[in-house]
């Protein structure tokens, strides 16, 4: 289910991506980047259900497009937290610990992982730890964001994977026709990933393993494609 998942962003954002991706490839266009969303769609009401699907989508829509800009926001706290209380190791590990930073790299979290560390950012951020650590010129905009944005996340979360369980048993077909779609997908998303190799952030966007990792699963790259195909 989560190859499925993964495929759909990729196919989301390839369309989002197309203006500049059509400089890699004349036959990407608006036109081309639809004939891969009407597919996935396709296949994916086959597996899900209409309803099911919608629902499904939308939810990792709303992962997809907050999970960049909230782990932004937690990189600045924490940045900002390093510095203002490096000379205080007591109060900086307290703080750290009040709101989800030990033992974790913000930049590696994935979906779950992601989930857990807002939970326990939104439960601590108290008005009296927010006047603390905003005292010393860190904007109230990035921790306020922050929870801002921890409800919409954490509720997609609980929808995705409430629909996820609600998937019915893939056939021979199915799986034959995602496997097709899964190949043309590595196909433009190894075209995206050089075009974009100088841009970090775009470049993820089409490295199906991390799309994978954000869902929450380790996917092994193979020799000669990203990841394993979504087969039986």
């Amino acid at each position: 289910m989560n190859a499925v998942i993964a495929m759909k962003v990729a196919c989301n954002n390839f369309a989002d991506e197309i203006p500049e991706l059509s400089k890699a490839r004349t036959n990407y266009t608006p036109a081309f980047a639809a004939g891969f969303t009407t597919r996935i769609d396709t296949i994916s009401a086959s597996y899900l259900g209409v309803h099911t699907r919608d629902e499904l989508f939308r939810a990792t829509y709303t992962l997809s497009t907050l999970t960049r800009p909230v782990l932004d926001d937690l990189a600045t706290v924490k940045r900002n937290v390093d510095i203002d209380f490096k000379k205080d190791e007591n109060k900086h590990a307290e703080i750290l610990s009040k709101l989800g930073f030990n033992g974790i790299t913000v930049t590696k979290l994935n979906q779950a992982q992601l989930v857990a560390q807002l939970t326990t950012f939104k439960r601590n951020v108290t008005p009296e730890l927010l006047a603390q650590i905003t005292a010393k010129g860190m904007p109230a905009e990035y921790p306020n964001r922050i929870v801002d944005n921890a409800d919409a996340i954490i509720d997609a979360n609980i929808k995705q994977e409430q629909l996820k369980s609600t998937s019915k048993e893939a056939t021979d077909t199915i799986i034959k026709e995602l496997n097709a779609l899964y190949s043309d997908i590595m196909d433009f998303c190894g075209i995206a990933s050089n075009y974009f190799k100088r841009n970090p952030l775009k470049k993820e966007k089409f490295t199906f393993s991390k799309l994978m990792q954000n869902l929450g699963e380790t996917h092994k790259a193979s020799k000669k494609k990203d990841a394993a195909k979504p087969s039986k």
